[in-house]
C-alpha cells in the first residue's frame, strides 16, 4: 500500500518562489514522503504535475478538464499514473539534474538520502564535498584538508560519482575514477564497504541502474604465473619426498586451474614469490591462455568500473612506466584522481622514482642466466665473468655493510650515506661485468628472464650521487638493500605526476603545518604549478577533543631505549595500569615492532580478562577481530597508525609509544655514526 500524506503545500510553495514548480500550481498530495503532486491550468485543462522533493525536478504524470479533477476520495486512483511518471531508475532525468545542477545534487544526497540510513547531515561534510567536485572538475589540483572525523571517504566518493557522471554525459563512455591510498585497511574499508553502502543507496533513490563497481588494483606480484608455476613444480618435481607437502597442497588446491589472486590463497610468501607474475611476458608460452593478460585487458575495459582503487605505489608506477607495459595498462586511465592519505604521497614518489639494488639481486640474475644457458661464448668463459660478478657483489656489499653504524635505535634501520670512490669502483665494474655477460647471452624471454641492461641502468644511478640522496636499508633477515631517489623531488614530481588533462583532489588530516600548505606544496612539487591551477580548502573536525578527550603524558617514565630492560619494563607496567583504567578498550601503537614484541610478551600472561590482539608485520586480521572484541587490547604498529576506523566504544583509549632516542647530534649538525637519514623506501 502505498502512502499518500497533505502536509507539503509549504514545501510546494518553495519549490514555485525558487521558479523550480508553475506559478499557480494547486497542492493536491505528497507520494510516498518524496514526491509532491500538484495541478496547474493550461485554458479548459487541468495538468497534475509530480515534482520530486529531492532534485526539484518535475514531470507531468496526466491531463483532466476542469469540470472533472481529482480529490482526496480518487486520489488513490492516480497511483498507477504516479508511478509510471516516476519509475526512475535509469532515468535520464536524474542524469539531468546532476549534470545541470551538480552542486544542488550533492547537496541533496547529503540532506535527503543519507539521513534515511542513518546518517547525519553535516555542514562542513557537504562544502567539503562541494568543493572536491568543484576541484576534480576544474583541472586543477585540490588541497582539502579534512581532520578526523570528517568523513572525508563519503565525501570523496559522492563528489566523484556526480563528476563521474556528468563526464559520462558529456563524453558519451563511463572512465573509472582513480583513488589512491597508502594503506590496504583503507582499500579494504573503499572496495567492501564504503562503495556498495553508496551504491545501495543510490540505487534505492534512483541515481544509478546498476550497483556501482569498484575494483583494488595491484601489482604484477599479486596473481598467478601459469609459466613460473610449471617451471618450479618441475623443479621440486626432482625432489618429491623434501617437497611432498608442498604438492599435495597444489594438488588438493587445483592450484593450476584455480590460482589467479594470490592473496586469497593461505600458501608461505616464498612460495607465492616463486609462482607469481614477474619479469617480461611478451614472449611468454603461456600468453595466450594467461590469466592475468585476460585481467589486464578486462582493466581496460571502458564502462567497467567505477572506482579503481590502488596505493600510491602503484598508481606512481603507473605514470612512470612505459605505454607497453603490462604495469601501465593495469590502471585505466582516468580524468579524476583522489589521493587519499596524501601526506605519505611523497614518500611513495621518492620509492617509485628512486631505484633499489638489492644484495641478493646480482644471485638471482645469475641463476636465470645459468638457467637459460648460452650458445654464443664457450662455457668457461660465460662462467668467468658470471663468477666475477657475483665475487664483486660481494665485494660492494661487504664494503657497504662497514658504513652501517652500530648504534640501531629503530626497526626501519636506513642510514645515509655516501658512497666512497673505492665503492663506485666496484659499482662500475659490476655494471661492465654484466655488460659482458648481457654480450654472450642467448636471446630469451620467459619466466626465468632477468633484464640484465635494467641492472646496468639502476647501477648507473648509484654513480650519479650529485644528483640522488643515497641510503642503506636493513630489511628482514638482515639482507641489505644500496638504495637512491632524485634530490629534487619537487621537479620530478611537478613533471612527472601534476599532468594538465587530470584533476587531483589531495585529502589528508596532516598537509598543513598549522598555519598553510606551502611546506606541503614545496616539497610534492605543486608550488611550481600556476596559482589557478591550484586550490586549498580545510574542514575542521567535528569531535569535541577539549570536552570529550584526556591527553596523559607520564613525567617519570626513562628515556626512550630500546635496548633497555629498565624502559621495556617501566612502559609494559604503565601500559598495565592504563589498561586496567579503561577496562580494555585500548589500542596500543608502537613504531617499532622489537619493542612491540617485547612489551607483548611481558605483558600477555596479566591480560587473561581481556581478549588480547597482537598484530604482527604479516597479519594485519587481528584488526577487525578487534573491532568485534567485547574489551579488547590490541597490541600494533604499521598499518595500525592511521586509515583505521574503530566505530562506537570498542576503542576507548589510544596509548602511544613513543620511538628510540636517535644518536647524539653532533657538532655538525648530523647524527653521528650515520650521516643524514632518510626515510625508509620501497620501490
Amino acid at each position: 500500500m502505498f502512502e499518500i500524506t497533505y502536509n507539503d503545500s509549504d514545501t510546494l510553495q518553495n519549490f514555485i518562489d525558487a521558479d523550480k514548480a508553475y506559478h499557480g500550481a494547486i497542492y493536491d498530495f505528497t507520494f510516498e514522503g518524496r514526491f509532491i503532486v500538484y495541478h496547474f491550468f493550461v485554458k479548459d485543462t487541468a495538468r497534475y504535475v509530480a515534482l520530486d522533493s529531492m532534485t526539484g525536478y518535475g514531470s507531468e504524470i496526466t491531463r483532466r478538464r476542469k469540470d472533472n479533477l481529482f480529490d482526496t476520495r480518487t486520489y488513490h486512483s492516480m497511483t498507477p499514473m504516479v508511478l509510471d511518471s516516476i519509475k526512475y531508475t535509469g532515468d535520464k532525468r536524474y542524469l539531468n539534474v546532476i549534470v545541470n545542477n551538480p552542486l544542488e545534487a550533492i547537496e541533496s544526497i547529503f540532506r535527503t538520502i543519507l539521513p534515511e540510513y542513518g546518517f547525519t547531515v553535516r555542514e562542513d561534510q557537504i562544502k567539503l564535498s562541494q568543493d572536491m567536485y568543484l576541484g576534480l572538475t576544474g583541472k586543477q589540483v585540490t588541497i582539502c584538508e579534512a581532520e578526523v572525523g570528517t568523513g572525508k571517504t563519503l565525501a570523496y566518493l559522492i563528489a566523484s560519482f556526480v563528476a563521474k557522471e556528468r563526464y559520462a554525459a558529456e563524453y558519451g563512455f563511463n572512465l573509472p575514477v582513480t583513488i589512491s591510498t597508502s594503506s590496504i585497511e583503507l582499500q579494504k574499508m573503499i572496495v567492501e564497504k564504503e562503495v556498495p553502502q553508496l551504491s545501495r543507496m543510490l540505487q534505492d533513490y534512483g541515481l544509478i541502474k546498476h550497483p556501482l563497481c569498484a575494483v583494488v588494483r595491484k601489482g604484477k606480484e599479486h596473481y598467478f604465473c601459469k609459466a613460473r608455476y610449471y617451471d618450479y613444480l618441475n623443479k621440486i618435481m626432482d625432489h618429491k619426498e623434501k617437497y611432498r607437502n608442498m604438492l599435495d597442497y597444489f594438488t588438493a588446491n587445483k592450484i593450476a586451474v584455480r590460482a589467479f589472486d594470490l592473496d586469497l590463497w593461505d600458501m608461505p610468501a616464498a612460495i607465492k614469490g616463486k609462482i607469481c607474475v614477474k619479469g617480461r611476458c611478451n614472449h611468454c608460452e603461456y600468453r595466450d591462455d594467461c590469466r592475468y593478460s585476460c585481467y589486464v585487458k578486462a582493466a581496460n575495459d571502458k564502462g567497467a568500473v567505477d572506482y579503481q582503487v590502488t596505493n600510491h605505489n602503484m598508481f606512481l608506477t603507473s605514470i612512470k612506466a612505459s605505454d607497453g607495459e603490462a604495469t601501465s595498462r593495469i590502471i585505466q586511465r582516468s580524468p579524476y584522481v583522489v589521493i587519499d592519505e596524501a601526506h605519505k604521497l611523497l614518500e611513495a614518489s621518492q620509492a617509485t622514482f628512486g631505484e633499489q639494488f638489492s644484495e641478493g639481486m646480482i644471485q638471482k640474475y645469475i641463476n636465470s642466466v645459468r638457467y637459460l644457458k648460452s650458445e654464443r661464448v664457450k662455457e668457461d668463459a660465460y662462467n668467468y665473468f658470471l663468477d666475477k660478478a657475483k665475487k664483486t657483489n660481494q665485494q660492494l656489499f661487504a664494503m657497504l655493510r662497514k658504513l652501517i653504524p652500530d648504534d640501531e635505535f629503530n626497526d626501519e634501520r636506513t642510514f645515509g650515506i655516501t658512497i666512497p670512490d673505492s665503492g663506485v669502483s666496484l659499482i662500475l665494474r659490476l655494471a661492465e661485468t654484466i655488460a659482458m655477460i648481457e654480450a654472450g647471452r642467448k636471446p630469451h624471454r620467459g619466466a626465468y628472464e632477468m633484464d640484465g641492461k635494467r641492472i646496468i641502468k639502476v647501477l648507473e644511478q648509484f654513480v650519479r650521487q650529485n644528483d640522488s640522496n643515497v641510503w642503506l636499508e636493513l630489511e628482514d633477515g638482515n639482507s641489505l638493500s644500496l638504495c637512491c631517489c632524485p634530490r629534487n623531488m619537487a621537479d620530478v614530481m611537478e613533471k612527472k605526476v601534476w599532468n594538465r588533462s587530470v584533476s587531483y583532489v589531495l585529502t589528508s588530516g596532516t598537509m598543513s603545518d598549522g598555519r598553510d600548505f606551502s611546506f606541503f606544496k614545496k616539497e610534492n612539487g605543486i608550488a611550481r604549478l600556476s596559482k589557478h591551477l591550484v586550490s586549498e580548502c580545510s574542514t575542521a573536525s567535528p569531535f569535541d577533543y577539549q570536552n570529550h578527550t584526556r591527553m596523559y603524558i607520564p613525567e617519570d617514565m626513562p628515556a626512550p631505549d630500546n635496548k633497555s630492560d629498565d624502559y621495556i619494563n617501566a612502559i609494559t607496567e604503565r601500559i598495565l595500569r592504563l589498561i586496567d583504567a579503561t577496562n580494555g578498550h585500548t589500542a596500543i601503537l608502537f613504531t617499532s615492532y622489537k619493542v612491540l614484541q617485547a612489551v607483548y610478551e611481558r605483558a600477555i600472561h596479566r591480560l587473561g580478562k581481556y581478549e588480547v590482539f597482537c598484530m604482527t608485520r604479516n597479519n594485519r586480521k587481528v584488526i577487525s577481530d578487534f573491532r568485534k572484541s567485547r574489551n579488547g587490547v590490541l597490541f600494533a604498529s604499521g598499518s595500525m597508525w592511521e586509515g583505521v576506523d574503530c566505530v562506537g566504544d570498542g576503542l576507548s583509549s589510544v596509548i602511544i609509544v613513543p620511538p628510540a632516542v636517535p644518536p647524539e647530534i653532533g657538532s655538525n649538525g648530523a647524527e653521528e655514526g650515520s650521516g643524514r637519514r632518510c626515510g625508509k623506501v620501497r620501490p
